[in-house]
């Protein structure tokens, strides 16, 4: 498929236009029922160079379906966000419901790619394990290309430089696009045939004439759902090259220890310089997740709590993650963690994190094993992302011997302000200590990878522990900050 060689204009009489687009929003208010019912979270991008009418034909298609179960958003990214992938990852859909977005993830590798050749590689792998993500997890994915020619480009750009209303859409940029078409026409050819996958393919349709690629658009938006449907099974796998390797245990605890003394006279000063650093980091707009995953009882609220003792409570925010709600069940199950990362130069600390995939949803099946089988490529993918767009990524694993946890279990039901923390589940999973054990061993070995390498902190100890997540932490912004 070659762009310059596609036709960009079809003629199309009012009477037909009428007629066809009657009948087609009939069948797409029909389908968005059956996407709601089917519990179908669907992605919609409409892609296209400049002036290609993207916000035209969003605003004709919506009109077919009931506002409720849609949504329109952007793909560009806001000033503090820490990703470019960020608006994709808020304006996720849910099951059942519909997001339309002005772009695809694919135009970040487009405009890299244009900047210098070669430089959009990264992305554009980046934006592929996105959309497998959501493919995988039963999504439909419908990606359009409204394609025009240099000379519709010149006119359009004219017209809304002449309108004093509109000439707010237009700058030096899209000029320099329509004088240097054939290049980006041809990144942009590029972008769709390293992007045209059998399960999410580009629907290219001409839109020198607005009527026509709305029409042609919705006869998409039409086929594509029908299929999916009724016969369509998204195949497309993430294997991981780790998935036949023997899983190594993580060393035994040796009971390390500190004094009261030693404690009293290291802890301070660790926070204050921790303080320091946190400050430093948000002067350079450098953001940290900080993750804390652990034994029931094995100090994870002590530890965050002595963590951010002196750090401005304006630049940080803690998270604490419980059974995921019936909103959070709708979506892709990574969504309620990006709908919470920090804005630039903040921390967010997650008490219990995404891993729960592959622990408690894991043992208690609360998920099938494909889904969390293929969760620890999901994650490391997510975080080397992360790491990629300069977030401090830092993770802990509490680890506690199961006497150290069931005299604690103990002195909480005796200790009045104590005793809420403890649940008949937490009693459950003792049940299942060594299912547990054995896939906390494999999440840390699949999920330690350059940039995002787990931290195991002996926790027998509390004291001890505090001051090795305080150190481990100094450490990790130290590095940043140097390099």
């Amino acid at each position: 498929m070659i762009l310059s060689e596609l036709s960009t204009y079809e003629s199309l009489s009012e009477r037909e236009l009428a007629q066809s687009i009657k009948a087609i929003e009939l069948q797409l208010s029909y389908l968005q029922r059956q996407i709601a019912d089917n519990d179908i979270p669907v992605f919609i991008l409409i892609d296209g160079l400049s002036t290609a009418g993207k916000s035209a034909c969003i605003g004709h298609l919506v009109q077919a379906f009931d506002p409720r179960f849609y949504r329109v958003a952007s793909g560009l990214k806001k000033k503090d966000q820490i990703s470019w992938l960020q608006p994709f990852w808020d304006a996720n859909p849910a099951k059942g419901t519909i997001s339309f977005f002005d772009r695809s993830w694919y135009r970040m590798a487009f405009r890299k790619e244009l900047a210098a050749e070669g430089s959009g590689c990264n992305y554009f792998d980046e934006a592929v394990e996105f959309e497998k993500k959501h493919l995988l997890n039963g999504a439909l994915v419908i990606k359009i290309f409204l394609h025009i020619s240099k000379d519709t480009q010149a006119e359009r750009l004219q017209i809304l430089k002449a309108d004093k209303k509109l000439a707010w859409r237009v700058d030096k940029h899209d000029f320099e696009q329509n004088k240097n078409f054939d290049k980006y026409q041809h990144a942009a050819n590029e972008m769709i045939e390293r992007s045209d996958f059998s399960q999410s393919s580009w629907n290219i349709i001409p839109a020198d004439n607005p009527s026509y690629a709305f029409l042609k658009a919705s006869e998409c938006l039409v086929k594509a759902m029908t299929d999916f449907m009724s016969e369509r099974k998204q195949d497309l796998a993430i294997s991981s090259s780790l998935s036949d390797c023997a899983i190594p245990k993580r060393p035994a605890l040796q009971s390390s220890d500190i004094s009261k003394k030693d404690y009293e006279k290291q802890l301070p000063k660790l926070q204050q310089r921790l303080q320091e650093l946190s400050y430093k980091l948000y002067k350079k707009k450098r953001s940290a997740i900080i993750m804390f995953e652990g034994w029931d009882a094995a100090g994870k609220g002590g530890a965050i709590k002595r963590l951010l003792r002196f750090v401005d409570p304006r630049n940080y925010r803690v998270c604490p993650i419980a059974a995921p709600s019936s909103l959070d069940k709708r979506h892709h199950y990574l969504w309620r963690f990006w709908t919470q990362f920090p804005d630039l130069g903040n921390l967010l600390i997650f008490d219990r994190s995404w891993y729960g995939r592959v622990l408690v949803e894991r043992v208690e099946g609360f998920c099938s094993e494909d889904e969390w089988q293929r969760a620890y490529d999901e994650i490391a993918l997510t975080e080397k992302h992360l790491v990629k767009e300069g977030v401090i990524v830092i993770k802990f694993w509490l680890d506690i011997d199961k006497e150290i946890q069931k005299e604690r279990f103990d002195l909480r039901l005796k200790t009045s302000h104590k005793s809420w923390k403890i649940t008949d589940e937490d009693w459950r999973n003792r049940e299942k200590w060594d299912e547990y054990d054995d896939a906390i061993n494999e999440m840390i070995f699949r999920t330690s990878r350059k940039g995002a390498k787990w931290n195991v902190i002996e926790g027998n100890n509390k004291k001890y522990a505090r001051i090795q997540v305080l150190q481990q932490t100094i450490k990790a912004f130290e590095k940043a900050l140097d390099s």
